[in-house]
């Protein structure tokens, strides 16, 4: 489709795909979870020859820091990117429990995984020449997987915790994909063999519009000189 705006430019979504891997390899803490008390996590009541007792396991406290492995385009629509994305991350939490009434206490791994397809939906970047990606709103799940001994009392546990996607990521932004001067040729202001210099004029940005197409992400805008 051909622009009426003043100026027109792209990315190709092969492109983008690169920088995204970069974003997925150049950090180690994109994400950490706080593992606030839960009392109780389980509960298990038991009776042995009459007497009963309750076996129990609290999550006192901990912290994972969860890393994104992936994050690459799979899919596209006129006004949005399926991009899919993996983050894992493991460490230790702190428990406490009873066993056949016996109190006992222990810090076992955990594992949390959230893989999923999210859609991002295109806008203009907070910066002129800017466009920027920003998750669309719905649920998603971390699963998470530990495995206690406790005073030989074995509990596998896992759990997917819901998760709201806009509160988990913020939105992308791209790079500048048009700058906000133009160089145009000037009288040079002094006497020498250059009869002309070129000076930074610049200008702004307005009617911004954004597609996605097939292969490429486009940025239009009409430009006023300042």
């Amino acid at each position: 489709m051909a622009s009426e705006r003043d100026i027109s430019t792209a990315i190709k979504l092969s492109v983008l795909n690169t920088v995204l891997g970069a974003l997925a390899s150049q950090r180690s803490d994109d994400l950490i979870v706080v593992f606030p008390p839960t009392r109780p996590l389980l509960e298990e009541r038991k009776s042995v020859l009459g007497i009963r007792y309750t076996n129990r396991l609290d999550i006192d406290t901990g912290t994972v820091r969860l890393n994104l492995r992936r994050a690459s385009i799979v899919s596209q629509r006129s006004d949005a990117l399926n991009i899919a994305l993996e983050l894992e991350g493991e460490g230790k939490i702190a428990v406490s429990g009873r066993y056949t009434g016996i109190p006992a206490s222990s810090q076992p791994r955990v594992e949390l995984v959230l893989r999923d397809t999210i859609a991002f939906r295109l806008r203009a970047g907070t910066r002129p020449g800017t466009i920027a990606l920003y998750p669309q709103r719905r649920s998603v799940f971390l699963t998470a997987t530990l495995h206690v001994s406790l005073l030989g009392w074995e509990i596998p546990w896992e759990e997917r915790i819901p998760l709201q996607v806009e509160e988990l990521i913020s939105p992308v932004e791209i790079p500048a994909l048009i700058s906000t001067s133009i160089r145009i040729p000037m009288p040079a202001r002094s006497f020498s063999d250059t009869r002309y210099e070129f000076v930074d004029t610049p200008v702004s940005l307005s009617n911004t519009g954004t597609l996605i197409t097939p292969d490429a992400i486009r940025f239009d805008a009409d430009v006023t000189f300042r």
